[in-house]
């Protein structure tokens, strides 16, 4: 086994990567107190519950890129967390923040009888999803920017304008479309595929919040069915990012 204590000199980088191990153990044994410390602590306490759990959560993808990066960057240590892994965190924490709100209001009446103070039963059930849908419609313009920023997408490279859409009339799009528009616009397609339907699936976890959840006055079935499938947008955005991070 590589002892990385004693590579410096054979291996360039090994104790950039050294470090790099050193922050992952940080992350590790604040995460296990953390969770250790849930119950006692943090549980009774409302807001700081549910980000316990969110943060536990997002640290896993930090942990996950930071190992990445010890793996395939060896030459120095970065001075900030690169944004898409930051964004990729910040997703997290909010949607799981949100799954938790849900979580809270579907327990309401069994945490009013054990006197756990939750966000809805401190400001209700309507101002506390809306809370989640925030920090979800938050999480979704972020992830949203860095996608479009890492592919460097301009109004100008929608397919419409790669089509002469606004440029020669209806005789300009027919020609565009009988002979230049092939490759140019199913490639430019494809770049504003990602950061679209980024947006479309942290949107659609607002709508469910707003038109399922909340206008049928919270049903039982219906919280269920948001705390199964919000984590599924969550992942699909996550993969989104990760897509249009690394084209």
């Amino acid at each position: 086994m590589l002892d990385l204590a004693s590579a410096g000199g054979k291996y360039p980088g090994a104790e950039n990567v050294q470090l790099l191990l050193r922050l992952l153990r940080r992350i590790v044994y604040m995460a296990v107190l953390a969770v250790s410390l849930y119950t006692p602590v943090f549980k009774p306490i409302p807001f700081l519950k549910n980000g316990v759990v969110s943060l536990v959560t997002a640290a896993s993808v930090v942990l996950g890129g930071l190992a990445a990066l010890a793996v395939s960057t060896c030459s120095s240590i970065p001075s900030s967390l690169p944004p898409s892994l930051l964004a990729s965190a910040s997703v997290v924490f909010c949607h799981m923040y949100h799954r938790e709100i849900l979580m809270d209001i579907d327990d309401t009446e069994r945490d009013k009888a054990g006197h756990i103070l939750t966000l809805p039963r401190l400001f209700g059930k309507s101002l506390a999803l809306s809370l989640g849908g925030a920090l979800v419609a938050l999480s979704t313009a972020v992830s949203g920017w860095i996608v479009w920023t890492q592919h460097g997408l301009r109004l100008p490279s929608l397919p419409i304008f790669q089509a002469g859409g606004f440029r020669g009339g209806t005789g300009g799009i027919a020609a565009r479309l009988a002979g230049e528009m092939g490759m140019g616009v199913i490639r430019a397609s494809a770049a504003w595929f990602a950061p679209v339907a980024v947006c479309v699936a942290g949107l659609s976890i607002c709508v469910y919040d707003w038109r399922v959840v909340w206008m049928r006055g919270f049903r039982h079935e219906d919280i269920d069915k948001g705390i199964a499938w919000c984590p599924l947008a969550m992942v699909v955005m996550l993969l989104l990012m990760g897509t249009g991070c690394s084209t």
